[in-house]
C-alpha cells in the first residue's frame, strides 16, 4: 500500500513514523518501507500496478 500526501502538501519523516506507529498499534506488520521521492516535480519511482 502506498501513502501519499494530499495535493500541495509534503509528507515528512515524522508523518512516516506516525503511520508506522499506527500500524504497530493495530498489530499490522510493516515488512518493507520505501520513500517515494520526486525530482524537479517528476516521480523518481515507478508507478504501482493500476496507478
Amino acid at each position: 500500500m502506498r501513502f501519499k500526501p494530499n495535493e500541495g502538501s509534503l509528507m515528512t519523516k515524522a508523518d512516516i513514523i506516525g503511520l508506522l506507529s499506527n500500524a504497530v498499534e493495530e498489530s499490522l506488520d510493516a515488512i518493507k518501507t520505501e520513500n517515494l521521492y520526486t525530482f524537479d516535480g517528476k516521480s523518481g519511482y515507478s508507478l504501482g500496478q493500476g496507478q
